[in-house]
């Protein structure tokens, strides 16, 4: 399995672990005998890894990112991943400002962000500042279904020539490098500099009033015991959905086993274990959805999307807004819901209590968990190609992402838990799957021929019954897009 378990993720979780046992003043029910009071008080600490930069002074540069705003771009309210001005109480926002103090007066340097209404906004502002060579920027954010809009056509320098820095350090997230190195070349990646990254990763949210009231069991040991399975979604489905209110028509103001929009196509792809593409011995893109497990996998999957008493997708039903359709999951209309972590924010005013688990697996043969990223909300880091001083930048960067990983991951952790959960250690046994088997699919993220974006991302409205036709049709485009950007990055 892919897993980077964050040290810092692992530190809040067991702060919670403890919550959930008696919040630190209570009596453990197993007593403690002398010898493994000794055992713990001779443990070794752990180390944590360290930058690998050595120290500087840059006599006050200012460091400058451009970044869409993501706020506006999705009609979300979170705090800034880069720059906030002022403390406010809010976690996350003061756990950026102190970060941001941190690297500043480690290294004298200013830390700057501007932030680009609109992708094609802050695209076009990037390529003009490259071609143009004026280096206003130091780093460019953008969402990451514009992945290869920044690369293909050379805007951004191939990270791995970066000096110092050491990718497998726990704040580089190494399911990038692991699926979106092409050709030996990275050049947008994911990592502790941000968090919308994990804002944006999915999983499955459990009604806990219903799962209780329809007697689900322990939907958490289901996980665990490796049961989680998409039979088990469909069996526990199948008892949920109803006409509430006896129209004969489902809609809005019924009950459904699953909730969820046209991304549950890709996000249910990646949980059985499929891609869209993957990459070959020598990191080159080929189309995987033909394989013969992706298209036994994609037919259950278009039976379970075209299933409109028992799924609910808010966009082909009224086109429903995101807070629309997650009141149905707050309003007891749903069992499960599949939406990226950002959700819990809009959340807060449900009664029902709710948990998180990972999507499922196909079948209990499979062996990986698979929980893909939101790429509308995500956010990759891209270096320009024009950048002047290597050192200076990797220097700083790997700075800002180890302090990030010490100091804005924890209240982001329990952040994402919220009020709900501080008694839910299961909840975060959870998020540590979660966080360990996120996807990123190169044939998503790079969108070869439209093909994930346009035709797969809708592949349960289409009236589509099998995968075969739609990727034959598509096979063409899929494959020159591929050699295009091979030939780029090889030229």
């Amino acid at each position: 399995m892919k897993k980077r378990v964050l040290a810092a993720l692992l530190c809040a979780v067991m702060l919670l672990a403890l919550i959930a046992c008696g919040g630190g003043g209570g009596k453990s029910d197993t007593p403690v005998t002398g010898s493994e009071t000794e055992t713990e008080a001779t443990e070794a600490p752990v180390t944590k890894a360290q930058p690998k930069a050595p120290a500087a002074d840059y006599d006050g540069y200012e460091f400058s990112f451009l970044a869409y705003d993501y706020n506006k771009a999705n009609g979300i309210s979170l705090p800034e991943n880069i720059l906030v001005e002022e403390q406010n109480g809010d976690p996350l926002n003061d756990a950026v400002y102190e970060r941001n103090s941190l690297v500043s007066e480690a290294l004298n340097i200013k830390i700057a962000n501007t932030l680009s209404t609109g992708d094609s906004a802050t695209i076009n502002k990037f390529s003009q500042d490259v071609l143009a060579g004026t280096n206003e920027f130091d780093m460019f954010i953008m969402a990451a279904y514009k992945y290869s809009a920044v690369v293909t056509p050379g805007y951004c320098m191939n990270v791995y020539e970066l000096p110092y820095i050491e990718w497998t350090d726990p704040w580089w997230d190494t399911a990038t490098l692991e699926e979106l190195t092409i050709c030996n070349k990275i050049f947008g990646f994911f990592s502790d500099i941000t968090f919308m990254d994990k804002y944006a990763t999915y999983a499955m949210y459990v009604n806990k009033k219903l799962a209780e009231d329809y007697g689900i069991g322990d939907f958490y040991g289901m996980v665990l015991d490796n049961k989680w399975t998409l039979d088990k979604l469909l069996e526990l489905s199948s008892n949920i959905s109803a006409d509430l209110n006896g129209d004969g028509k489902f809609d809005r103001n019924d009950a459904y086993g699953l909730l969820g929009q046209n991304d549950t196509s890709y996000v249910m792809l990646h949980a059985f274990g499929e891609r869209i593409c993957r990459l070959d011995g020598e990191g080159i893109p080929y189309a995987s959805i033909n394989s013969e497990r992706a298209v036994t996998v994609c037919e259950k999957l278009i039976a379970l999307l075209a299933d409109n008493e028992r799924f609910f997708n808010r966009q082909t039903n009224g086109n429903l807004n995101v807070q629309d359709a997650i009141n149905m999951f707050i309003g007891d209309q749903a069992l499960f819901m599949q939406r990226p972590l950002f959700s819990v924010e809009m959340m807060r005013e449900m009664e029902s209590d709710y948990g998180l688990i990972p999507s499922p697996k196909f079948d209990e043969a499979q062996e990986e968990w698979g929980n893909s990223v939101n790429l509308w909300v995500a956010c990759a880091t891209f270096v320009p190609v024009t950048c002047q001083d290597n050192e200076r930048l990797a220097t700083i960067i790997e700075r800002i992402a180890a302090v990030s990983n010490e100091v804005v991951l924890e209240p982001f952790y329990k952040t994402v838990l919220g009020v709900k959960f501080t008694r839910d250690a299961q909840s975060a046994d959870m998020l540590d799957i979660i966080f360990a088997s996120r996807v990123y699919d190169v044939g998503n993220v790079f969108n070869f021929g439209n093909y994930a974006q346009g035709v797969f991302l809708k592949i349960g409205s289409s009236g589509a019954t099998t995968i075969v036709s739609s990727y034959e049709s598509n096979a063409s485009k899929i494959q020159a897009d591929i050699d295009k950007l091979v030939e780029a990055l090889t030229a």
